[in-house]
C-alpha cells in the first residue's frame, strides 16, 4: 500500500486542533502546570486521541504523565477503574525501585537526550496494585520518554566523557550523582507515556517458583504466601491451598507439611485416612489428570461421592480444583486448590494449573531430595558420624574408589588406618548407678503395692469382699517380701501378678473406687508396659540430663581442643559418659605434629574432667535424687595403631599388642587398690592410671597446676593397681576436685601457656 499522506480532511482538523490548542497560550509553553491541565481536560483529551484511541479505552491500560512527576492525566477507562478498584490514587511506586534508583534513572534519561550517552535503562519496572475483591493483580510499567525534551539551568553542570564513564561506573554512589545532578539544575518538558500490561499470571508463576524454593532452602512457614500466589493465578480471592500426600514413606511426610504452614484438605485426622471417591481417585491417581468440583451441593447428591463431600463441606469447601502431583510417572500427591464459593472453581479455570504443576512437581521432588539428604546427614552425624579430623582420609578413599570402579569393578577398598597415635581414655561415672536404680524399683513396688491395698480396701462395690480380701492378703505378702529382701525376682512376680489379677478387676468398673486415689495411682501407670513407672521416672530423666550435660560440655570443650591440633574424639552414654582421643601426626598429614600438642591434650582432658565434676555437683543441688560421680582417666605409654572396621562402622586398635590398651581401659573401673578392698575410683576424685610409670612425674605437675588455681584440693594419693586378668604393674594418681570451684574461670585456649607460665611445669 503506497502511503501518500494525510487526507485534506484530516488535513483540515488538525490545521483546526492546532488552532484552538493556541487559543490557550498555557497550553503553548514548554511546561504546564496541573491547573491547566485539570482546566483545559476536554481539548487535551482530543490532542491525545490519536495516541489513546477511544474504541481502546475499555482495553488498554495508558496515561500521559508529566515529566518524571507522580501525576497523570488523559488515562483510559481502564487504568481509571483499576485504580479506583484499588482504593488509592495513582502512584508509580515501582516494586524494588527506591527514589535513589529513580533520580539515578533520570539523571541517565538527561545523560542520553542531551550529552547523546546511550545507557541503557530497560528493566523490568512492576507495580502490585489490589483489585476490587482484594487480590493482588501485578502490572509491568512502561515508560516512554520519545516526547521528553531537557535543557540545562545556569547551575547545571556539563559532563564530560571522563565525567559520564566514572558515573557508569558508581551506580550505587548515590551522593556522586547528585554533585553531578543537582537539584532544580535541569528543565525538563514534553510529557511521558505511561502503558501497563498485566502480568498477573506470569508475575505470580514467578512467585511461586520462589515461594516454593524456600521449602527446599529454608524450610520456612509458605503456606500463606502459597495461598497469595493462587490467588493471584485464579484472581480469585479466599482461596485455600492444601497439599496431600498419598505415599506413606514419602519423605515429605505429615509432619513436614505442617511445618511448613500447608494443611491436608483430603486427610481426615480422626480416622487417619484420604477421603476419596471413587472416581476422584481414578482421575487423579491412574488417569493422573485434574479433579474438579464446582458445586458441592450437586457434588453430594450423588451417592458414591457422599463421604468425600461430608468430609470437604467440613472445611466449608463448596468448589475446588484437585491436581496430582507427579514425580517419575506417579501420582505421589493431590495440590488442593480450594473455594469456601459454589462454582468459582470448575474445569475451565483448572487449565491455569497446566502451567504451574510442573514447576510444583519439581520443586516437591528436589525437597524430598534434599530432605533425604538432610535426613542422611542426621544420620551420619549422630548415628554413625565419621569425625572431621579424619574425614578427609574417607574423603580420599571415596574419590579413590568411585575412580577406580570405572576399571576394575572388583575393587577393594584400602583399609583406613592412623598409625602411631596417642591414646587417652577418659570416663565420668555415677556411683552406685545400679544400685540406686534398685532403690527406686524398690520404692516403685513398695508405692505401688501400698497405693493398691488402699485402693482395694476403699471399694464400694457389693458382692466381692471375698475376692477383694484374697487380693489384699496377696499384695500385703507382696509388700513384706520386697521391704524385707528385695531381689529382681520378685520384681518380676509383683509385676506379673498386679497385670494378671489386679489391674483387670481394678479397671472392670472404676467408679467402685475411691476416685482421687484412683487418678492419683493411673497417672503413674506406663501403659506401654503396664508398669508402675513413678520413681524409677525421676531416676531415668535425671540420669538423661546428668549424661546430656556431661556430653554436650565435653563436646563444647573439644572445639578448643580441636584448634591446637585435630585429634580423633568419640564419647559414648553409659550411666555416664566415656571418651576415646587418638592424637598423632597420621591424623592430620598437613601439620606438624609437635610434643606440646600432645601435653595439651593431656591437660585438656584432665581439667575438662574436673569441670564436669564441678558441673554435676552444682546442678545435683536442685536434683531430687542426689548422685555421686567416680572420674577415670588411663594413660598408655605408647602410641598404636587405630583402623576403621567396615564391619562394625567404627574405629578400633589395629594390632594384636595394641589390644591391651582396649582391655585394660574396659576392666579399670572395677579395680582395686592393691592390698585393699577400696576402689581406684572415688566419689569427687580423678583417678589417673598409668600403663607404665614413664608418665607419672608429667601428671604430677598437672596436679600441682590444677591445685594453684584452687581446682583440686590438696591431698594426692599414688598407689599400685591390683593384678587385673592378664594385666599387671599398673599404677594410679588420684586427686580430689574441689567441687565449689569457680569454672567459669577456666581458659581452655589459653591452657598449655598458663599451665608453662605458671613454673609448676615439667
Amino acid at each position: 500500500m503506497k502511503v501518500t499522506g494525510i487526507s485534506p480532511g484530516k488535513r483540515a482538523y488538525y490545521n483546526d486542533l492546532l488552532n484552538r490548542v493556541y487559543s490557550h497560550p498555557t497550553l503553548a509553553q514548554d511546561s504546564i502546570s496541573l491547573d491547566c491541565i485539570h482546566e483545559n481536560e476536554e481539548i487535551l483529551q482530543e490532542v491525545f486521541e490519536v495516541i489513546f484511541p477511544f474504541a481502546l479505552t475499555h482495553n488498554e491500560i495508558k496515561a500521559v504523565a508529566l515529566p518524571f512527576q507522580e501525576f497523570v492525566f488523559n488515562s483510559t477507562e481502564r487504568f481509571r477503574n483499576i485504580v479506583k478498584d484499588s482504593n488509592q490514587q495513582y502512584e508509580i511506586t515501582w516494586r524494588d525501585f527506591d527514589q535513589h534508583k529513580y533520580y539515578i534513572m533520570c539523571c541517565c534519561i538527561i545523560m542520553n537526550l542531551y550529552f547523546k550517552r546511550s545507557f541503557d535503562l530497560n528493566r523490568p519496572l512492576l507495580i502490585d496494585l489490589p483489585n476490587k475483591d482484594g487480590v493482588v493483580l501485578h502490572y509491568r510499567v512502561l515508560y516512554n520518554a520519545d516526547f521528553v525534551g531537557v535543557s540545562p539551568n545556569e547551575n547545571a553542570r556539563m559532563l564530560s566523557q571522563q565525567d559520564c564513564e566514572l558515573l557508569a561506573d558508581n551506580y550505587h554512589d548515590f551522593e556522586l550523582w547528585q554533585s553531578y545532578f543537582p537539584q532544580q539544575s535541569w528543565n525538563l518538558k514534553g510529557f511521558g507515556l505511561v502503558s501497563m500490561i498485566d502480568v498477573t499470571t506470569e508475575n505470580a508463576t514467578a512467585n511461586l517458583k520462589e515461594i516454593l524454593s524456600q521449602i527446599e532452602l529454608k524450610r520456612l512457614p509458605i503456606g500463606q504466601k502459597l495461598t497469595q500466589a493462587f490467588c493471584s493465578i485464579f484472581r480469585i480471592a479466599n482461596l485455600k491451598v492444601g497439599y496431600t500426600h498419598l505415599e506413606q514413606d514419602f519423605l515429605v511426610n505429615s509432619q513436614a507439611i505442617e511445618s511448613i504452614g500447608i494443611v491436608r484438605f483430603l486427610f481426615d485426622s480422626a480416622s487417619e485416612q484420604i477421603v476419596l471417591s471413587q472416581r476422584a481417585h481414578q482421575r487423579l491417581v491412574q488417569d493422573k489428570e485434574c479433579y474438579t468440583i464446582s458445586d458441592m451441593d450437586v457434588f453430594v447428591k450423588e451417592p458414591e461421592n457422599k463421604k468425600m463431600a461430608e468430609h470437604l463441606k467440613k472445611h466449608s469447601i463448596m468448589s475446588c480444583i484437585l491436581s496430582p502431583v507427579i514425580m517419575d510417572g506417579k501420582t505421589v500427591g493431590v495440590l488442593e486448590i480450594v473455594s469456601t464459593q459454589s462454582r468459582v472453581l470448575n474445569s475451565v479455570n483448572a487449565q491455569k494449573l497446566e502451567s504451574v504443576m510442573n514447576i510444583v512437581a519439581e520443586s516437591f521432588k528436589r525437597t524430598k531430595a534434599s530432605v533425604e539428604n538432610h535426613v542422611e546427614a542426621i544420620i551420619q552425624r549422630e548415628f554413625t558420624s565419621i569425625h572431621p579430623s579424619v574425614y578427609w582420609r574417607f574423603l580420599q578413599e571415596g574419590y579413590n574408589t568411585h575412580s577406580a570402579s570405572f576399571k576394575d569393578k572388583s575393587y577393594i577398598i584400602d583399609p583406613i588406618i592412623f598409625s602411631n597415635v596417642f591414646p587417652l581414655f577418659g570416663e565420668i561415672d555415677i556411683q552406685s548407678s545400679s544400685k540406686l536404680r534398685n532403690q527406686m524399683i524398690e520404692k516403685d513396688l513398695c508405692k505401688q503395692l501400698e497405693s493398691l491395698i488402699e485402693l482395694l480396701h476403699l471399694n464400694h462395690s457389693q458382692g466381692s469382699i471375698k475376692t477383694i480380701d484374697r487380693y489384699v492378703d496377696k499384695l500385703s505378702s507382696y509388700l513384706i517380701k520386697v521391704q524385707s529382701a528385695f531381689a529382681s525376682g520378685l520384681e518380676q512376680k509383683v509385676e506379673h501378678y498386679i497385670k494378671d489379677k489386679i489391674h483387670p478387676f481394678l479397671f472392670k468398673d472404676v467408679t467402685n473406687f475411691h476416685s482421687p486415689l484412683f487418678m492419683d495411682y493411673i497417672k503413674y501407670i506406663d501403659y506401654e508396659h503396664e508398669i508402675y513407672y513413678r520413681y524409677r521416672k525421676t531416676f531415668d530423666l535425671q540420669m538423661q540430663r546428668v549424661n546430656k550435660v556431661f556430653s554436650d560440655l565435653l563436646d563444647q570443650r573439644q572445639i578448643a581442643a580441636q584448634q591446637v591440633f585435630p585429634h580423633y574424639y568419640e564419647r559414648f552414654k553409659t550411666d555416664g559418659v566415656e571418651h576415646n582421643i587418638y592424637i598423632g601426626q597420621s591424623i592430620n598429614d598437613s601439620l606438624v605434629f609437635k610434643a606440646s600438642h600432645l601435653q595439651y591434650i593431656k591437660l585438656w582432658q584432665l581439667v575438662c574432667l574436673a569441670e564436669l565434676v564441678c558441673v554435676h555437683y552444682r546442678n545435683n543441688k536442685q536434683d531430687e535424687i542426689s548422685m555421686e560421680t567416680t572420674s577415670l582417666i588411663f594413660v598408655h605409654d605408647t602410641p598404636l595403631s587405630i583402623q576403621f572396621r567396615l564391619d562394625e562402622k567404627k574405629f578400633d586398635v589395629a594390632g594384636a599388642y595394641d589390644t591391651r590398651f582396649e582391655i585394660i581401659k574396659k576392666r579399670l573401673d572395677k579395680a582395686y587398690q592393691l592390698g585393699t578392698k577400696e576402689r581406684i575410683v572415688q566419689k569427687k576424685s580423678i583417678c589417673i592410671a598409668f600403663a607404665s610409670k614413664k608418665d607419672v612425674l608429667e601428671y604430677t605437675f598437672f596436679i600441682e597446676y590444677g591445685k594453684s588455681i584452687g581446682l583440686f584440693l590438696p591431698d594426692l594419693e599414688y598407689f599400685e593397681i591390683e593384678n587385673l586378668q592378664g594385666v599387671n604393674g599398673l599404677v594410679a594418681l588420684r586427686v580430689r576436685v574441689n567441687v565449689d570451684f569457680q569454672i567459669e574461670t577456666l581458659d581452655y585456649v589459653n591452657l598449655l601457656s598458663n599451665y608453662l607460665n605458671s613454673g609448676l611445669s615439667v
